[in-house]
């Protein structure tokens, strides 16, 4: 078993393996991203639209990676 990202190069090194695409889902991004939280600067904390800008910003970002 083997994990990586969706690289050329890999790919075709394992071509004639089975695979299986996985990817997070946007709810699973945004509940590990606020559980990341803590770890802000205290005024990010304080600010509920920042911290919420920062969630849905980094949710889009990924892309499910």
């Amino acid at each position: 078993m083997a994990t990586s990202r969706l690289i050329h190069k890999i790919k075709q090194s394992f071509s004639n393996n089975i695979r299986q695409e996985i990817r997070a889902s946007n709810d699973d991004v945004e509940q590990y991203l606020k559980g990341q939280m803590p770890q802000l600067l205290s005024y990010a904390l304080e600010d509920l639209s920042l911290t919420q800008l920062i969630i849905e910003s980094i949710t889009q970002a990924v892309n499910g990676m």
